[in-house]
């Protein structure tokens, strides 16, 4: 019941900051998964600094081996940013046991129109994460930041990028959609970003 109150409330605070989600995800990779199975995501966005607009997204995730996580995916924007391209590579280096975290790196390309222009990003972003249980439900907090150089072809510039987030996935704890997963994230701008907030829902597939 506790459970169900504490998602009813983020879902309802989303609705709320619908000016201000993150519209990508980067954590939902240190997520535990078994070896083979993906995970198919939508996830809900908007963008509250540097150009605002509402979105969705599409993201598959894939446990290809014990230490390596792949995603891709497309997405759609109104506002300045109209859509973009991914995917990425989570590699881990440490697992999450007893009292050491999950600590991985994850790689990530994208191309993107972004106010009124065409840019690829590359990104590296150290990330990590560790297992508790609460109130009975197992949930994964992460932290990360993501590094990234955007190269605009057309204007033949280049920006480094970077951000801090931090989020949490977990099971949905309402009955009879269990399966389901929830991943929160937030995000903090610290070069050439945005901060904001994003929620995504996620199916296990075998």
């Amino acid at each position: 019941m506790r459970c169900n109150k504490i998602v009813s409330a983020l879902l309802l605070t989303s609705s709320f900051l619908s000016s201000t989600l993150f519209a990508h995800g980067t954590g939902i990779s240190t997520h535990p998964i078994e070896e083979k199975v993906g995970l198919l995501t939508t996830e809900f966005s908007n963008f509250v600094s540097d150009g605002k607009g509402t979105g969705i997204q599409a993201r598959y995730t894939y446990k290809a081996s014990p230490m390596l996580t792949l995603d891709g995916g497309i997405g759609f924007s109104n506002g300045p940013r109209k859509n973009r391209i991914f995917a990425g590579a989570d590699l881990e280096l440490f697992p999450d046991y007893g009292k050491q975290p999950r600590i991985s790196l994850k790689g990530g390309i994208e191309n993107a129109e972004e106010f009124n222009t065409r840019r690829n990003i590359f990104s590296v972003t150290p990330l990590m994460a560790k297992g508790f249980i609460v109130a009975g439900n197992p949930i994964f907090p992460y932290f990360g930041v993501p590094l990234g150089l955007s190269l605009d072809s057309g204007r033949q510039t280049y920006a480094v990028r970077s951000a801090a987030v931090f989020g949490f996935t977990t099971k949905l704890p309402i009955e009879n959609v269990e399966k389901l997963l929830i991943n929160v994230e937030g995000s903090v701008k610290i070069q050439n970003s945005y901060s904001g907030l994003f929620i995504g829902l996620s199916l296990p597939m075998m």
